[in-house]
This record gives structure tokens, C-alpha cells and sequence, in this order.
């Protein structure tokens, strides 16, 4: 059981990571260059950029909350006891 829960969460982190390494190229565009898009949000002001800013930012730390979920998961399963198990 464990071995398995270990192999899950390690396919677990390398599909997460992949995941966002895929969409890396997207979210570089978003958070630097949205060509009309920008120019629209750098004339409607300040708490604009700082929202396109702050939306950047959240998906770039998304996939640490979520490893750290994954770890969390897999150190739980990993180390729970049945009853009666000594």
C-alpha cells in the first residue's frame, strides 16, 4: 500500500509540474505582453495592472500549494495505522 501511494503522489508531482511547464509559454504572454489587451489595462489604471499583476503572480505559486497538497496527501496515507497493527 504504501509503495503505491508513493508512486501516485510522484506521478502525482511530475503530472503537475508538467502541466505547468506546458502552459508556461501562456502565462509568460499573460503576465508581460497582452498587446491590445495591455494597452486596454494600462488605460483603465492602476488597480487594473495591479489585478493582471496579482493573477500572474497566483498562477505562478498555484502549483507549490498543490505539491505541497500532494505531499501532505501521501505523508497521511503513507503513515496511517490500521487498528489492532502494532
Amino acid at each position: 500500500m504504501a509503495v503505491a501511494v508513493i508512486i501516485i503522489s510522484t506521478l502525482s508531482i511530475i503530472a503537475t509540474i508538467m502541466a505547468w511547464l506546458a502552459l508556461a509559454p501562456v502565462m509568460q504572454e499573460f503576465g508581460t505582453d497582452m498587446g491590445e489587451a495591455g494597452q486596454r489595462i494600462e488605460e483603465a489604471g492602476q488597480q487594473a495592472t495591479n489585478a493582471r499583476d496579482l493573477a500572474f503572480q497566483a498562477v505562478i505559486v498555484l502549483p507549490i500549494f498543490i505539491i505541497g497538497a500532494i505531499v501532505c496527501w501521501a505523508f497521511l496515507a503513507v503513515t496511517r495505522r490500521d487498528y489492532g497493527e502494532y
